[in-house]
């Protein structure tokens, strides 16, 4: 539908991968159901499960349960507690009894041990509606959009942002802890600035409006993607790294971190209103420039990594299908999905070498604590950071988010 200089269309994501929209919730082994058996998680209706331990008079138990195994959980000793189902079945609650407690469930493949004899693992939950059916919020899809458009943009005319880098190249290489990194979010917000607000609106007085009034993207709403169908039923996935550093192995590292997600094969439909005549400021005459860019840009940050990867390891190595998969995206949504799907730190440096020493800079103090010490800088050779986010469901590896968009 089109209207004077505004748009609107709409479109469908078919998830190409599992897709994980973080709810901010991250459930430990005291607060789900894990059917080992059928391996699903059941994730609790609180309302139901409340009436249930008030009508079989288990809440005093329960309390002292979830004590019990908090402490268990804390200590670095093997896990040797009673989980949720085992403390039920020995109260003599039926397997279907059980079953019926669960407002939503999480599919775990069996390559994934999300609990064994060693350990149990907290869960991160996916975003859902009221009524339970998984969705990806409208600011996500819009996020990754604006990405792709600020990339784009500071690819055509580099030498506009020369400031820009400099600014966050003398933050990254100066800082001697995380905390002297804190002012690269006024450096970004000063990027975004100089990039999307351009319209040139002024107050009553005169003088040019601030922020977001002036920003170009206002004229760009995206609307939640919701399910075609409604899913309530997710998948459980571990996160996997694949490292280019041939000491840390040729296969990727199984990590102790479990996300709920959107299924891939899930098709969710949205609706794109562009103000064309807001939008032409940056160059943007319809919502195909918009996908069309963003599209370049991840593919082009997908060359840059599967280039790193095929000179360590050659054609064949562990990830080359999940490239060659990925090519089929369009976006790339949501957690797990890498840095380099979410930067621009490559796009604004003079060249790569340049880029991946300041990445492998920044990632160092970023994720240094009294635990570890990372060895971005040292190790980080051909690219910057040098893993892979990869998952699997009983198949061969995938790239996490990934999402096919078409018009309907």
């Amino acid at each position: 539908m089109r209207e004077q200089h505004r748009e609107t269309r709409n479109f469908e994501i078919e998830c190409l991968s599992p897709v994980h929209i973080g709810s901010g919730d991250k459930l430990t082994a005291v607060e789900y159901i894990f059917d080992e058996k059928a391996r699903q998680v059941y994730f609790l209706d609180q309302a139901r499960w409340l009436q249930f331990l008030y009508r079989k008079r288990l809440t005093d138990e329960f309390l002292r349960h979830i004590r019990r195994t908090a402490e268990q959980l804390k200590s670095k000793d093997p896990f040797c507690g009673q989980l949720l189902w085992d403390w039920l079945t020995q109260k003599g609650i039926r397997p279907d009894e059980i079953r019926n407690l669960a407002g939503t469930i999480g599919h775990v493949h069996t390559n994934n041990p999300l609990i064994d004899r060693r350990s149990v693992n907290d869960i991160a939950r996916n975003v859902t509606d009221a009524f339970g059916s998984v969705y990806i919020p409208g600011s996500s899809i819009k996020g990754a959009l604006r990405t792709g458009l600020l990339s784009s943009i500071i690819l055509k005319n580099k030498e506009k942002y020369t400031t820009s880098w400099k600014e966050i190249e003398s933050t990254i290489f100066n800082a001697r802890g995380r905390s002297d990194l804190k002012c690269l979010g006024k450096v970004q917000s000063k990027l975004e600035g100089l990039v999307f607000q351009r319209l040139g609106l002024q107050d009553e007085h005169g003088r040019a409006c601030g922020g977001s009034v002036n920003d170009v993207l206002r004229g760009l709403i995206v609307s939640d993607a919701a399910c075609v169908e409604p899913v309530c039923n997710t998948v459980i996935v571990q996160k996997l790294d694949g490292s280019l550093a041939k000491t840390e192995g040729m296969n990727p590292c199984r990590l102790p971190l479990f996300r709920e997600c959107i299924p891939a094969g899930t098709r969710l439909r949205f609706s794109v209103t562009a103000d064309l005549e807001m939008l032409k400021v940056i160059g943007i005459g319809s919502i195909d420039d918009i996908f069309s860019v963003t599209r370049e840009y991840v593919m082009r940050n997908l060359k840059f990594q599967e280039h790193a990867f095929t000179r360590a390891f050659g054609r064949q190595f562990f990830a080359a299908q999940a490239f060659n998969e990925a090519k089929q995206a369009d976006l790339f949504l949501g957690g797990g999905t890498g840095f380099q799907y979410k930067t621009v730190i490559y796009d604004l440096a003079p060249d790569e070498e340049i880029g991946r020493a300041a990445v492998a800079k920044y990632l160092d103090l970023v994720f240094t604590n009294k635990d570890s010490k990372p060895q971005h800088k040292s190790k980080d050779k051909d690219i910057s950071p040098r893993t892979v986010k990869l998952t699997d469901q009983g198949r061969e590896y995938q790239l996490m988010g990934l999402c096919r968009v078409k018009e309907v």
